[in-house]
């Protein structure tokens, strides 16, 4: 692969649902630490937010006195911006229907009241963890399906593309690079670009800054300087045209990417 990907873990949110003061206190108590919380005394006010902030966790009273929570999670469950929030039902009932009708329409767990205060945060915690770990894997595999579709999109372009690393180590290298660099991909791998693209200007020989460097310290597209020629590996001369930019992520500095092309042949009609 030709860039960093930086995945950042999505921030824990944790909605607390309670019509009850002190329920709600002390479930905030316990909770503190694991994210950011937000709650909601009344299933309607929880529905409108869980709507805006999309949750990871719910954590849900049964028994309220507009919509209870059974009916909050089926309402939850049915949209699909929010029927993958996980829900975890808490209440003072031990029935096991109401536990079955609760589980049935989605709720991925069940609290009974009093709670155990190490037990409710431990729960918690883990189905944090796992939509973590599940939101993770979903971005990988978007990045993946997008350097994919990105490595193919540059594969069949008419131009060299070389990327490298932050510190100017080739990690990509197309077939019209290969080509004219003489150095198939896997072969150029973290070999440094001034290694792989030799530069020189065309009338002094002299060897000529490779623009992937000053793309990388000043962090901005830079272009080639004018009479540049590329040797190849084998010894073959092109007069080339090139620019380099760098890859950002953010504010953080990546990678960095060259794109040229031959005009040999325009040089030697000019």
């Amino acid at each position: 692969m030709f860039v960093h990907d930086v995945i950042s873990t999505p921030t824990p949110t944790i909605l607390i649902v309670d019509d009850d003061p002190s329920s709600m206190l002390i479930m905030q108590k316990i909770l503190k630490g694991l994210g950011t919380i937000y709650s909601a005394e009344s299933g309607t006010k929880a529905l409108k937010m869980a709507i805006k902030i999309k949750p990871m966790v719910i954590l849900l009273d049964i028994e309220m006195d507009d919509i209870n929570g059974l009916e909050l999670c089926s309402i939850l469950k049915a949209k699909d911006d929010t029927k993958d929030i996980s829900i975890i039902f808490v209440t003072s009932h031990s029935e096991d229907e109401i536990e079955y009708e609760a589980l049935e329409l989605g709720g991925i767990d069940f609290l009974s009241k009093p709670l155990n205060g190490a037990i409710c945060r431990l729960r918690v915690k883990n189905h944090i963890e796992l939509k973590q770990y599940n939101e993770t894997l979903k971005i990988a595999k978007e990045l993946a399906n997008e350097k994919e579709h990105l490595r193919i999109t540059l594969n069949s372009i008419g131009d060299g593309v070389i990327a490298t690393d932050e510190n100017g180590l080739v990690t990509f290298i197309n077939p019209v690079a290969e080509k004219m660099t003489g150095w198939l991909n896997k072969q150029a791998m973290l070999h440094k670009i001034e290694d792989i693209m030799v530069l020189r200007d065309a009338e002094t020989k002299k060897l000529v800054t490779n623009p992937i460097r000053m793309a990388l310290e000043q962090q901005r597209t830079v272009g080639l300087a004018l009479n540049c020629q590329l040797k190849s590996r084998d010894g073959k001369i092109y007069r080339i045209e090139d620019s380099a930019s760098p890859i950002k992520y953010g504010d953080l500095l990546a990678s960095a990417i060259i794109v040229f092309h031959d005009i040999s042949e325009a040089v030697s009609m000019a």
